[in-house]
């Protein structure tokens, strides 16, 4: 799938997210969203709501999915330093994805 779910990184972009100007949307992501019938207020749902998997790779990404909508989010920007995410101001919405 795309990681474990984390509660701390969950909490951190909850957190984030309860203040739209923390959450910047990408070119790509408004683009997906038009397609696959999302809107803000969808993708602003599934951050405060959603668990956060990961992060994934080299740390900066991770898949936020909300089940009562049906959607996964690509946030970046995470840019933490291990496991503490209270520094944590501001999330770049890179995708967003139907869920099954």
């Amino acid at each position: 799938m795309f990681g474990q779910v984390n509660p701390k990184l969950t909490k951190a972009i909850r957190r984030i997210a309860r203040d739209d100007s923390n959450v910047v949307f990408r070119d790509h992501a408004e683009d997906r969203m038009e397609e696959r019938g999302f809107d803000h207020t969808d993708v602003s749902t599934c951050l405060r709501r959603g668990a956060a998997h990961g992060p994934e790779g080299d740390g900066d990404r991770c898949h936020v999915v909300y089940l009562g909508l049906h959607v996964r989010v690509v946030v970046s920007g995470l840019h933490a330093g291990g496991d503490d995410w209270s520094a944590l101001e501001k999330v770049f919405v890179e995708t967003v994805i139907r869920g099954d």
